[in-house]
């Protein structure tokens, strides 16, 4: 099982917003390979690296990096 990507959004009420002087004010965060359940949780299991097969032993291991985490946040501003 694996959350590869994930974004949640919230957009102010117009009210709120013409406070601030916009149009619209959107704010988000996402978060990208969030996290991977599986047996070999230290690789990625969707590698193409002997077939995604780690019973090869170590083989695959030392050319297989873990999978990045990303965080980020934005703001949609409309004037």
């Amino acid at each position: 099982m694996r959350c590869k990507n994930i974004q949640l959004g919230y957009t102010l009420p117009v009210n709120i917003a013409g406070k601030l002087g916009c149009k619209s004010v959107k704010m988000y965060v996402n978060a990208q390979n969030l996290f991977t359940i599986c047996k070999d949780g230290f690789v990625d299991p969707e590698s193409s690296e002997l077939g995604s097969n780690m019973s090869f032993g170590s083989a695959n291991s030392a050319r297989n990096y873990p999978t990045l985490k990303y965080y980020g946040f934005g703001l949609d501003l409309t004037f």
